[in-house]
């Protein structure tokens, strides 16, 4: 199964467990270590489907795996999926272009989507 953007947005309303998706039961386990860690400005919620609890798993597991490899970069995806930077707003935050934003959220998006379909793929072996 290939995850789209639509389910890492959906993550970040499960990461913070708004009432967009329902109310659900399970809670991420990084977001519980890092809520104070990072600032949560009121951001702009746009529409997408809910995410089920299995796959957000998945990707939360994929996001502590990248958090081991590249810290900056996986804060970066959760500044930009959970808590809703925008690309100026990142930019400015990082001090450099938006197109070095695009180059540095598309390497964590593809590590997250490339971590979640390795998980899959071996779950099903």
């Amino acid at each position: 199964m290939q995850i789209s953007s639509d389910d890492l947005w959906a993550f970040g309303e499960w990461a913070l467990d708004n009432s967009v998706c329902g109310h659900l039961d399970v809670k991420s386990n990084w977001m519980m270590l890092m809520r104070d860690n990072i600032e949560d400005p009121d951001r702009y919620v746009p529409k997408y489907p809910p995410i089920s609890d299995a796959l957000a798993d998945k990707i939360d597991k994929a996001i502590a795996k990248l958090m081991r490899h590249d810290e900056a970069l996986a804060i970066l995806f959760l500044r930009y999926y959970v808590y809703r930077y925008t690309y100026r707003q990142l930019a400015e935050r990082y001090e450099c272009s938006r197109n070095k934003i695009d180059k540095m959220l598309s390497e964590a998006t593809g590590f997250i989507i490339g971590a979640v379909s390795s998980e899959e793929s071996t779950c099903l072996s």
